[in-house]
């Protein structure tokens, strides 16, 4: 029996929208299959879900040739907020991408939210969603 049901990740990404104040959270795999989202009604989850990995891709393309790792957080910090893009790195599943859009203001590193985004990582684990 499964620790965790896909209801609670989708609640689990509701209550880090709440607690770090964001317009949107998306969790795809490294292809862009969207797993999971959270989101205010005018959001284009389908676009938010295909831009998460293509960023993150080119990003860890520059990092890999420039020998700096694995991306963990990708920030870009537009006019009206930022859109946030974390590799969510599972001891069994493999790896996800959360994108984040959040207003401005808004704190992705603030401790409620890293603790909210490892109960996300440890409820993907148990469904094994890669």
């Amino acid at each position: 029996m499964l620790k965790y049901t896909s209801k609670d990740l989708e609640d689990t990404l509701t209550e880090l929208n709440k607690t770090g104040k964001f317009k949107a959270s998306v969790i795809t795999n490294e292809n862009g299959f969207p797993i999971a989202s959270a989101m205010e009604t005018n959001t284009d989850e389908e676009y938010i879900a295909a831009a998460g990995p293509s960023v993150h891709n080119i990003v860890q393309q520059t990092l890999n040739t420039i020998k700096l790792g694995k991306a963990k957080d990708i920030v870009i910090r537009a006019e009206n907020g930022y859109l946030v893009i974390k590799t969510l790195a599972t001891k069994n599943s493999g790896d996800y991408i959360l994108a984040i859009i959040s207003k401005t203001g808004a704190n992705w590193l603030d401790e409620d939210v890293l603790n909210t985004i490892n109960k996300i990582k440890e409820i993907l684990d148990s469904l094994g969603c890669a």
